[in-house]
């Protein structure tokens, strides 16, 4: 009998043991475990709803990707970076695909995905302000574009030394296709000033120059020249040998 009492007694102990351990008594927390850093929290819990616990690097949180039909997760895109190969040397520019999605895709899948840019050059370069390519032969013929893109000037995104901006009509908003522009200065004076306004839309921002901006002040020093069709043209080519997505 004494056996079967104590038995009895070690079950009931047993049992309240496993409940403890299972409800998270004398854990020291409320029963509940601690969120994970790769799991975006619940909507209603702003407190965490943040990206605080990622790197600061290219890797970002894209909460526009979640699903609200299945177990709350977190898309992780690496933001796009290419590389402007050219006869002065590489650029690499990194490409904001969070504010200028449709610009980085027109960018990347319509040009540099089908090597549009092989062979092509930087033809306009004016010293202190920009430097222009994308679109011209280096025997000053103009390659066929593939489409134009929704201007996204109005990003919030300026136009500061070593950003990188879609080229278009100044009194058509909409009329970018392949040809860029790196900005050697700050200038304000193409960022998106108003609605209505055409000419006053703004040049889209859609990236920055990461490296080889050193590359890019060497080419904004050569010598250029007005020729038959291109103004201020470097008297030597500058070559845009490829551009290739890097990341």
């Amino acid at each position: 009998m004494d056996c079967r009492i104590r038995l009895y007694w070690f079950s009931i102990f047993t049992f309240i043991c496993m409940q403890c351990f299972f409800l998270g008594c004398g854990s020291g927390t409320d029963g509940t475990s601690l969120p994970d850093a790769s799991i975006n929290p619940s909507a209603s819990d702003s407190s965490n709803d943040s990206a605080s616990n990622t790197d600061s690097g290219p890797v970002t949180l894209r909460a526009d990707n979640l699903s609200t039909s299945s177990p709350a997760h977190t898309q992780i895109d690496v933001t796009p970076e290419a590389v402007i190969k050219t006869n002065y040397g590489d650029i690499t520019v990194q490409l904001d695909d969070k504010n200028s999605p449709r610009t980085v895709d027109h960018f990347l899948d319509t040009y540099v995905s089908s090597q549009f840019y092989d062979g092509t050059i930087l033809h306009y370069v004016q010293e202190g302000s920009m430097i222009i390519g994308g679109g011209y032969t280096p025997e000053g013929q103009p390659k066929k574009s593939r489409g134009e893109v929704l201007n996204e000037a109005d990003n919030g995104l300026s136009n500061k030394r070593g950003t990188i901006s879609m080229s278009r009509y100044p009194e058509a908003r909409d009329s970018a296709t392949c040809q860029f522009f790196i900005n050697l200065q700050d200038n304000p004076q193409f960022d998106h000033a108003d609605e209505e306004d055409d000419t006053k839309f703004g040049y889209c921002v859609f990236g920055r120059v990461t490296a080889g901006m050193d590359v890019v002040d060497r080419i904004s020093q050569v010598e250029v020249h007005d020729a038959e069709v291109l103004t201020s043209t470097p008297v030597t080519p500058i070559i845009i040998e490829s551009i290739r997505r890097t990341k």
